[in-house]
């Protein structure tokens, strides 16, 4: 368990940052990871993580959770630039950014930015088409397709 005076410290996004990645060179793997443990198993994904030199960012999940994202530099640099606070909380905009990141199909981060963008804005009336797919193409793409 952390002490009082340590939580404190999972409040505020940490990062740790290295010049060189060896990530860039593995085949197949993700640009960013985002990986929710609890915090007494913080120190040891750290150590793992500052072996393999891989950039990573440290977030508070709640009560005994962490965020630790990682992955490539300029992946955790614009995480760093927008995620300061409790995930649940971001804009949709935030949350499709992340979404993307993470490596979420595409579609499906537009569909769920749709729901919360009417979530958000309840008098904003989205036509539904905007977020739906539509069961036959408008007429100027039928126009192409054959």
């Amino acid at each position: 368990m952390v002490a009082e005076t340590e939580a404190d410290e999972w409040d505020r996004p940490r990062s740790k940052s290295c010049t060189i990645t060896s990530m860039s060179t593995r085949k197949g793997v993700r640009n960013l990871i985002l990986y929710t443990l609890n915090e007494q198993y913080v120190s040891h994904a750290c150590e793992r993580l500052d072996k393999q030199r891989i950039p990573y960012l440290i977030q508070r999940a709640g009560k005994n959770n962490i965020n630790i994202y990682f992955g490539q530099p300029e992946c955790i640099e614009t995480i760093r630039s927008f995620v300061s606070r409790p995930l649940n909380t971001l804009t949709p905009e935030e949350d499709f950014i992340l979404g993307a990141l993470l490596g979420y199909n595409i579609c499906e981060q537009c569909k769920r930015f749709c729901t919360k963008e009417e979530d958000r804005l309840p008098s904003l009336t989205l036509p539904k088409e905007r977020c739906l797919p539509k069961k036959e193409a408008p007429p100027f793409f039928r126009e192409f397709s054959t």
